[in-house]
Parts: C-alpha cells; sequence; structure tokens
C-alpha cells in the first residue's frame, strides 16, 4: 500500500512539475525599444500551435529540448527559433517582412471625362481633349469628339454652329471654372 501511495504521490508531482515553456514575442521601435506583438501564431513545428496574448507572451506545455519554434504574422518576417532551454522563457524579435519604395503615381486624363455617378450624362471637355486637333479656329477643335457637332449655319459666309449632344443656342453651355464662357458662339 506505501509503494501505491509513494508512486502515485510521485505522479501527481511530477504531473504538478511538468515544464512549461514559456515566453514573449516583440518588435523593436525607432528606438529599439521592444514592444509585445498580438495575434502572432507560435507553432511547435509538425505539432501544437498557440497564439500570443496582447502583450505578445505565450507558453506551452508540451514543448520539449530541441523543438523548433515557428513564429508567423502577416506583414512580418517568419521566424524559426530551436528550443534549448525550457526553464528559461525565451524572447524573440520579429522584423518588418518586405519595405517598398517610394511609389509615385502619375493621372493623365484623356481629355474628356464622364461622370458615371450622375443621373444624368455630363461630359467635361478639358483644354486637352480642346488642343487634340486645334488648328485655325474653334470648330475644328471637336472634330475629334462624338458629342459635339459642328454645322454650316450658313453656307454664304461659313458660320458654323456647335450643337452640343445635339442641343444648340442656349441649351449648350461653355463654361470655365463654372462661369460663363465665350458667349455668342452661334
Amino acid at each position: 500500500m506505501k509503494k501505491l501511495l509513494f508512486s502515485l504521490m510521485g505522479l501527481l508531482l511530477s504531473a504538478i512539475s511538468i515544464a512549461q515553456l514559456k515566453g514573449r514575442v516583440v518588435e523593436l521601435d525607432a528606438k529599439k525599444n521592444p514592444s509585445g506583438l498580438p495575434n502572432v501564431i507560435v507553432q511547435v513545428k509538425r505539432g501544437e500551435f498557440t497564439v500570443t496574448d496582447t502583450s505578445g507572451n505565450f507558453s506551452f506545455i508540451q514543448a520539449k529540448k530541441g523543438d523548433t519554434l515557428v513564429f508567423n504574422l502577416i506583414g512580418y518576417k517568419t521566424e524559426g527559433v530551436i528550443v534549448k532551454d525550457i526553464s528559461k522563457p525565451i524572447t524573440v524579435v520579429l522584423s518588418s517582412g518586405i519595405n517598398l519604395n517610394e511609389v509615385e503615381i502619375e493621372y493623365r486624363s484623356s481629355g474628356t471625362d464622364l461622370a458615371y455617378l450622375s443621373a444624368m450624362k455630363i461630359e467635361t471637355l478639358t483644354e486637352r481633349s480642346l488642343m487634340k486637333a486645334a488648328c485655325c479656329n474653334l470648330s475644328e477643335s471637336f472634330e475629334t469628339n462624338p458629342s459635339i457637332d459642328v454645322n454650316f449655319a450658313d453656307a454664304v459666309t461659313g458660320a458654323k454652329q456647335i450643337q452640343m449632344l445635339g442641343l444648340s443656342g442656349q441649351y449648350a453651355q461653355i463654361t470655365k471654372e463654372n462661369m460663363p464662357y465665350m458667349r455668342g458662339l452661334a
């Protein structure tokens, strides 16, 4: 009976004293101060895994000496660490993944912009669209634009009338900074 009692106590003590691997995952800021990384996936290679808490702390119950721990977080380089001593806490520093160089974006307007979010068909013609086919007079600048028609108002004098989307006169308005511009084209 005493042997059974001693063996049960020995099992109980060994279960209580199972070594638990603890550690922390950090990143270094610009001043080289460590700060904990939350939600890092820490995995024993080919086995159990856990996630770090808000301070970057983690713990494993079944990790052994010689196991490889893999630390993975989106935006950071994946690190692998071999466990050398279970009794001491591990501190792992993750570095950010790929740093991209500066990107410069240039935007060129085609000269004619359509308002797709409006219920009305609004077509904005910029200076660029007028310079495409500009030659001697304003009417020749509109030859490349399908929504503007240039018609002869008087064949004898050669006077031309500009129609926008089939409308002429007071319904065809040319503005510059939302102010009426170039009146009396007809």
